[in-house]
């Protein structure tokens, strides 16, 4: 039910409301107070993929955020970040930067405040009545991403629903804005905290990074892992999209990627290579259909900037330079 009004407040927009700033309002004072606060929610759709999320936060500065494809812990003194499908963890120091990086996302934009970080504010509301429930929601601003919309039950005040948008990719030329909506199955809260739950277990055969044993200019093949090595570092991801058989990838390859210039731009990006043969999922979920394709991520795996074809080396670092630093 939410949902469905979530995806209609997208179309018709966010009429003033001061209810929806109080609840937010109130939120952000709720998680202010306590000591520690615990969420799980459900990724339901209408197009993102299902799954579920819970994240936990401890005062000063612990936290651990699961997910369907990572799992990250801030244990007081590093930041911890485990990628599920490569059975790959990277471990480097935690820092309030690193902090603000990753409640810079929508999915954790609201959660901001209970670690003393500042939010982008409230730059919308509404009340939405769904199915005779009412709902009081806040639209937020977002340094990194397109925002999120906060849904509030309006008798109990609690946090119902968070929703974001994104714009994914259709062709190489076309995207869309897909929905995802994060509804919430349980909150806790307490005065008290279990360190134990900021301790990292790793399985038995996974593999340690840190960030000095991975080179600056080392093409990695796995784009989420990238997307971490990126947030750590403060990054974006550069994708090369290329197969074997590809007459113009080859010289995209032999003209610049093998070049001093080009490894030179690792301070900038960390570079991802994708063999179109080898890797069609990749391919399909990121819309390529011609080589070479190179694309821009930023460290959340947002699409920034992409181009396709090769018309010769200078236009490869024209679109370097124009998403360098950003």
């Amino acid at each position: 039910m939410v949902r469905t009004a979530f995806a209609a407040l997208i179309v018709l927009g966010v009429s003033a409301s001061a209810r929806a700033s109080d609840a937010f309002n109130n939120f952000e004072a709720k998680l202010k107070k306590v000591k520690t606060y615990s969420i799980e929610l459900t990724l339901s759709g209408p197009n993102g993929k299902p799954g579920n999320y819970s994240y936990s936060f401890t005062k000063p500065n612990l936290a651990r955020i699961d997910t369907p494809d990572v799992l990250i812990y801030l244990d007081g003194t590093n930041e911890i970040t485990f990628n599920k499908a490569t059975n790959e963890y990277l471990v480097q120091p935690q820092t309030d930067k690193i902090a603000k990086r990753l409640f810079d996302t929508d999915e954790l934009l609201a959660f901001a405040s209970f670690f003393g970080l500042r939010t982008p504010g409230v730059i919308g509301n509404s009340i939405q009545d769904v199915g005779g429930t009412q709902f009081e929601v806040a639209q937020l601003g977002s340094v990194a991403g397109m925002g999120a919309w906060v849904w509030f039950d309006s008798k109990t005040g609690e946090l119902a629903s968070i929703g974001t948008t994104r714009n994914v990719f259709t062709s190489p030329t076309e995207s869309k804005k897909e929905t995802w909506t994060f509804d919430v199955k349980s909150t806790m809260v307490s005065n008290s905290g279990d360190a134990s739950t900021y301790t990292f277990k790793p399985p038995r055969t996974a593999i340690r990074h840190t960030l000095a044993d991975l080179p600056a200019d080392q093409w990695l093949t796995d784009i989420d892992f990238a997307c971490q090595v990126a947030l750590a570092t403060n990054r974006r991801v550069y994708i090369d999209f290329s197969a074997k058989w590809c007459g113009p990838c080859n010289r995209l390859h032999d003209d610049v990627l093998v070049t001093d210039d080009f490894r030179s731009a690792s301070r900038y990006f960390v570079f991802v290579s994708v063999d179109a043969d080898a890797d069609p999922g990749t391919m399909f979920r990121y819309g390529v259909r011609s080589l070479p394709t190179q694309m821009i991520l930023d460290p959340q795996g947002r699409v920034v900037d992409k181009t396709v074809g090769y018309g010769g080396s200078k236009d490869v670092f024209d679109f370097l330079r124009r998403n360098a630093g950003g």
